[in-house]
């Protein structure tokens, strides 16, 4: 028996000394545990969360999703990590990555469901950033090679070298930014005009 109660103040600790929010609640919903990483990530303190329906995390526009969750949940299923929009208790939305699972008791009963949310949203960011320095990229390329080509056409050996030694550059640049952890945006200059 010691070693059981020992087992579970292990588990508890591993649980309240996580980043990611962990919150425990019964089919219907309604929010039995709540553990410090939650209260991190939607400002609800565990008295405040604890006996509330989790539809309270939940935007308007995603209460439907939330009862497909449950459905799947009472049917005993876990439901895939998934990336969605919560709400805080301050209003604000949230970027979340969510994994749920059913919990049922020693002889097997279904009791309840685990979710594990994580916040998302400054990997959100970086994603846009990252698109936007690509599409950045893809414009001057193609703009470098439209230069070129014209500077080709017209035989200004000077114009092409200028402009071919501006498009590798940029791609350079580009390309280290692509592949740093922390993308800057809006690093490109404009390496050359073109004829007029």
């Amino acid at each position: 028996m010691g070693t059981e109660a020992s087992d579970v103040r292990f588990l508890a600790a591993v649980v309240d000394s996580t980043d990611d929010a962990v919150i425990g609640k019964t089919l219907e919903g309604t929010i039995v545990s709540w553990n410090p990483g939650a209260q991190i990530l939607y400002g609800y303190s565990a008295e405040e969360a604890i006996g509330q329906h989790v539809s309270v995390l939940v935007p308007p526009e995603r209460r439907e999703e939330l009862e497909g969750i449950l459905e799947t949940l009472r049917a005993g299923e876990r439901v895939p990590t998934f990336e969605t929009v919560r709400l805080r208790k301050d209003g604000a939305l949230v970027d979340v990555s969510v994994t749920m699972s059913p919990v049922r008791d020693d002889d097997g009963v279904l009791i309840g469901a685990s979710a594990i949310a994580r916040d998302v949203t400054d990997v959100h960011r970086a994603l846009v950033t990252v698109r936007r320095q690509a599409t950045q990229l893809h414009d001057e390329v193609l703009q470098g090679v439209a230069t070129a080509k014209l500077a080709l056409e017209l035989g200004d050996n000077d114009l092409l070298s200028t402009t071919l030694s501006s498009t590798l550059e940029i791609v350079r640049t580009m390309v280290s930014q692509l592949v740093s952890s922390d993308p800057v945006p809006g690093a490109l200059r404009r390496p050359f005009e073109g004829p007029a």
